[in-house]
């Protein structure tokens, strides 16, 4: 692509008041819009006094559509705010010339999935006690429709907000793009330390930063790629394959996978295989070959009204 993917914003309208409003959108559509349902649910199963129980049968899919519905309506909120408050092309959040290649999500998602796979092959090789066959398979029949559609547009909405109209948008103020990656990933990490993993281990610290590094390493491939496809293809695949094949016991993800994971894994075994997967996935994509010059330390300068 000959345009760089920060200077999308050059696409827009880009006054201070436009993103101001914009995020505030954002927000009402994703957390008090996308709240209704599940609000509802709660309301319908007189379940108020008792949010946090574990939902089985009807209930648990239940829960899980009113919970994916919220990001429905971010990805409606993102859709308003780019089309009308900035004017431009939404699919420009992805690539600066608003084309789309599903064939990079593909692969992006494709490498990721099998990178997860090797590392939980050689975990089950080497403790095959830590995983039990618990699948119940009428219920992942009946779930797996659900997940293949609803989990794709949970991570594809998290990354139009965080790779996309964040970074974006905080290029405008932010020349540095390492300032600019670490202060989008950490709203991002932030945003997970709600999930009910970290408040099961005593390993807190380290939970936060393989979120954050999650976003360091989402946000690199998107800058370095010039485009938001092979980040939309990784979150997906990394989130399908926790949801459909392994879960760990307590999870985000309240899904009836093939097999569960029954001990708490090292938060900082955890944080290095990350890493492991990630620099072999940068290298596959983009040192194994030629490509365009990527200094995380250059300068970006759009300008826009």
């Amino acid at each position: 692509m000959s345009a760089k993917y920060l200077n999308a914003v050059r696409l827009g309208k880009n006054a201070w008041w436009r993103y101001l409003l914009g995020f505030l959108l954002i927000i009402f559509f994703w957390l008090v819009l996308g709240s209704i349902p599940l609000l509802m649910w709660l309301a319908a199963d007189q379940l108020t006094d008792n949010i946090l129980a574990v939902p089985t049968g009807e209930d648990q899919f239940l829960q899980y559509v009113v919970f994916s519905l919220s990001f429905c309506f971010l990805a409606l909120g993102l859709y308003l705010v780019i089309t009308v408050i900035h004017q431009r092309r939404f699919r420009s959040l992805i690539r600066p010339d608003a084309s789309v290649s599903r064939q990079r999500i593909v692969q992006g998602g494709g490498l990721w999935l099998l990178l997860i796979v090797v590392t939980y092959l050689v975990e089950a090789a080497i403790a095959p006690s830590h995983f039990d066959f618990t699948v119940d398979w009428q219920k992942w029949l009946l779930f797996l429709p659900l997940v293949l559609v609803f989990t794709p547009i949970q991570t594809t909405a998290e990354e139009l907000l965080f790779r996309g109209y964040m970074l974006q948008s905080l290029s405008l103020v932010i020349r540095n793009r390492w300032l600019l990656i670490g202060i989008s990933s950490l709203i991002f990490g932030i945003l997970h330390l709600g999930n009910p993993e970290v408040t099961v281990t005593n390993s807190f610290i380290w939970l936060a930063l393989t979120y954050i590094a999650f976003g360091v390493f989402l946000a690199v491939v998107t800058l370095r790629d010039n485009s938001l496809e092979l980040a939309i293809g990784c979150h997906a695949a990394n989130n399908l394959f926790l949801a459909i094949l392994v879960r760990d016991q307590v999870s985000a993800l309240d899904t009836p996978a093939i097999f569960t994971r029954t001990v708490h894994p090292d938060a900082r075994i955890e944080f290095f295989l990350f890493l492991v997967q990630a620099i072999a996935f940068y290298y596959f994509f983009f040192l194994r070959r030629k490509s365009p010059n990527f200094l995380p330390g250059g300068n970006s300068n759009p300008t826009g009204r």
